[in-house]
């Protein structure tokens, strides 16, 4: 694992997911391209393109502004930060003899830590784990515990 020195914002749990799966657990993320909307999925750029052509040219379509939608390119990653199966697997990648974890409930949040590192506080133990992990690799995640659960 490469040791970077990042500070990274995020905001949702995809976001999140995308740090762990590409920096801690080398994952090859699924891609796909999808509408503006989050309707639609496609498999290719193209495929999505031609897709939204054939829609400009319905006429029963819902009152969307067809001409202004954009594909976006989407990696998805496994949901490690919220499936606790998939949290563990970044600790057994993560934790070493002198990076143990450390977690604890306390009032209601979740502690975690590796080795003598600070404690990530989070509302949920995969969120701890996976930002007290990327802590490990030099990225510290700031993120707002309130609103990623």
């Amino acid at each position: 694992m490469e040791k970077i020195s990042a500070r990274v914002r995020v905001n949702t749990l995809r976001e999140l997911d995308a740090l762990v799966g590409e920096h801690l657990i080398g994952e090859v993320p699924e891609v796909y391209w999808e509408d503006a909307h989050a309707v639609l999925r496609f498999e290719t750029e193209q495929e999505a393109l031609e897709a939204l052509e054939r829609l400009k040219a319905q006429p029963s379509l819902p009152e969307v502004n067809w001409e202004a939608v954009t594909v976006t390119q989407v990696k998805s990653y496994q949901p490690y930060s919220s499936e606790i199966g998939l949290a563990w697997n970044v600790v057994a990648k993560t934790a070493t003899t002198e990076d143990s974890l450390r977690i604890r409930r306390d009032k209601g949040l979740w502690r975690a830590a590796f080795g003598a590192r600070e404690e990530t506080v989070a509302r949920s133990a995969p969120v701890a784990i996976c930002v007290a992990a990327l802590r490990t690799a030099g990225i510290e995640v700031l993120f707002d515990p309130d609103r990623i659960l």
